[in-house]
């Protein structure tokens, strides 16, 4: 092991094993379907899940700061395990399901058979696939970087760059420069869909998009309906805010970066995933506008 890597790795295995002592709870799985069987798994699954979570919170820290070989490898380790528990414990929830239990251990329940974000199914050495993919991709994206006049510059400060620049084509050749990083995940992203979907469907979702959209205390197909209902109402304040600030930013920059027949070019919005505007403030806001309080 990595010198280091060594004492965070060391003290994320103590907090993973820290507790599990004799008489306390036993590990979740052996818990017979009865009304007292949910509520001893559920609280194994709660004991275990916060032990395990500080063990993977220490490891996903150390690889965020210290992107390389081990804290990677270490990364994918610690998925593939989280994974596989959690795969382990969505299945076994589902033995409860006709357990006539409590509203809270109900609810409970359901959240273990939702909890795992990308699933894997059972098969042997799916969980790890997914991990290392999924590994592959988050250390591909922060450490990506594009060339600017000669210099490779990271995407830490493309964002800032992206919120104070005001020349549009330099904007838009950070934009279009950033979206050629990811092309090279391509491949790892498609067999990631693959995998989960095939993990969802184990766990009974038609898909990943269907487990993603049951976990809102609504059936999947409801709760899309329910978010099309949401942005109709939401609709007729926006489409005129979308007018405003582009005829304010066709002021600032002109008919050709922004023609008012058509939609505001993304990349003038002030972020790097057009998210959030809050950076082209200065150009967009009514003359009486409040203009807040300027932290910096």
């Amino acid at each position: 092991m990595h010198a280091a890597v060594r004492p965070f790795a060391l003290t994320a295995i103590a907090a993973l094993t820290a507790g599990c002592t004799a008489g306390e709870t036993a590990p979740a799985g052996s818990e017979p379907a009865t009304p007292d069987g949910a509520e001893a798994f559920v609280a194994s699954v709660e004991m275990e899940s916060r032990e395990f979570g500080e063990y993977q919170a220490r490891i996903d820290w150390l690889q965020a700061n210290f992107i390389n070989y081990d804290s990677d490898w270490l990364s994918s380790r610690v998925a593939a395990e989280g994974t596989e528990m959690g795969v382990a414990w969505a299945n076994r929830a589902k033995d409860f399901n006709d357990v006539d239990v409590d509203a809270d251990t109900r609810r409970k329940l359901e959240r273990i058979k939702l909890g795992v974000n990308v699933p894997a199914p059972s098969t042997s050495g799916a969980a790890q696939e997914l991990a290392d993919v999924s590994t592959r991709m988050r250390s591909a994206y922060a450490t990506g970087e594009i060339e600017l006049d000669g210099a490779a510059v990271p995407r830490a400060d493309l964002e800032i760059m992206m919120g104070t620049e005001r020349d549009p084509d330099r904007l838009e050749e950070i934009w279009t420069k950033w979206r050629e990083v990811p092309v090279s995940m391509r491949d790892d992203y498609a067999r990631m869909v693959e995998i989960s979907n095939a993990g969802a469907q184990e766990l009974g979702y038609a898909d990943m998009g269907a487990m993603w959209r049951s976990r809102y205390d609504m059936d999947p197909d409801e709760f899309a309906a329910f978010t099309d209902r949401l942005w109709n109402e939401v609709k007729p304040l926006y489409d005129p805010l979308m007018c405003h600030v582009r005829a304010e930013l066709n002021e600032a920059y002109g008919d050709e970066a922004v023609p008012l027949d058509q939609p505001i070019p993304a990349h003038l919005l002030g972020n790097m995933w057009a998210q959030q505007w809050g950076n082209i403030y200065d150009l967009v806001a009514p003359p009486t506008a409040d203009p807040g309080y300027d932290l910096t």
